[in-house]
């Protein structure tokens, strides 16, 4: 699910800080909060799923191993597991239209929309929020499915996900929407592996 999230940017300035964001599913919702600088990404998820059930996860994906990701669920134990791209809700074959431009959280960004059988995704790209060295390591962490960005790069669009509408069917499933972006230094314990892992 969160690997249909980001995309390929190309940026004018680096960016270090905390993007926060609003997630709404089907039979739940939270928030997330991805903190980025150049030694990693750490992304920490709140979820609730129905009236009593609320879950957390943390996914951390260092500068130095961008092939795995340390995650930590509910319990606070962490995992460490090879960086697979999500590709199980995203058609093999995806068709593209820009829609125009808007401002989420300050920040302008590109809108697209992303079409193949079903399923429907409209996206809010931020060119530039972030280095391409920093999307990489956010593209990792949300663990975006190829066909996503090739088929934004087709269209010739790129940038740090603002805002996102998933559809299938024409019933909306997933919407992300970004609340604030603040740039500040972060700790770099932040970004370091699990010890013992």
């Amino acid at each position: 699910m969160i690997g249909i999230l980001l995309a390929v940017v190309t940026a004018a300035a680096p960016f270090e800080g905390v993007i926060t964001q609003q997630l709404k599913m089907r039979g739940g919702e939270g928030t997330m909060k991805v903190q980025i600088s150049a030694a990693g990404v750490r992304s920490e998820a709140q979820v609730k799923v129905g009236p009593n059930h609320q879950t957390s996860t943390t996914v951390l994906i260092t500068a130095r191993a961008t092939d795995q990701a340390y995650v930590k669920d509910q319990t606070g134990a962490w995992r460490k597991l090879p960086v697979i791209p999500d590709t199980s809700s995203v058609p093999a074959v995806l068709e593209g239209k820009r829609l125009g431009k808007k401002t989420v959280a300050g920040h302008s960004c590109d809108q697209v929309r992303l079409t193949g059988g079903e399923v429907e995704v409209d996206y809010c790209l931020a060119p530039k929020l972030l280095t391409p060295s920093l999307v990489k390591l956010v593209r990792k962490a949300a663990m975006q499915a190829p066909q996503v960005e090739k088929a934004l790069a087709k269209l010739g669009v790129s940038g740090m996900v603002l805002e996102m509408i998933h559809k299938k069917a024409g019933t909306t499933e997933i919407t992300l929407t970004t609340t604030a972006v603040q740039e500040k230094k972060l700790e770099p314990a932040l970004f370091l592996p699990p010890a013992g892992i």
